[in-house]
């Protein structure tokens, strides 16, 4: 990506998935092409002993609200 003189931008997505996994969302801007990025969605398995960032499925989009 150096080679391209470019940018890395790391996303928080949210919601996370349930359970022991979260997910980011990395764009690699190149400033060498106009308009140009690539982008990689990174799903990772986390420790279990670690909370998810997630919500859990109990809550429903009312209690999400409040």
């Amino acid at each position: 990506m150096n080679e391209f003189g470019g940018l890395k931008r790391s996303y928080y997505m949210d919601p996370q998935p349930l359970n022991h996994f979260e997910w980011h969302l990395y764009e690699y801007e190149i400033n060498k092409c106009d308009a140009c990025a690539l982008y990689r969605l990174e799903l990772k398995l986390v420790d279990g002993k670690k909370s998810a960032k997630g919500k859990s499925a109990n809550d429903t989009v009312a209690d999400l609200q409040k």
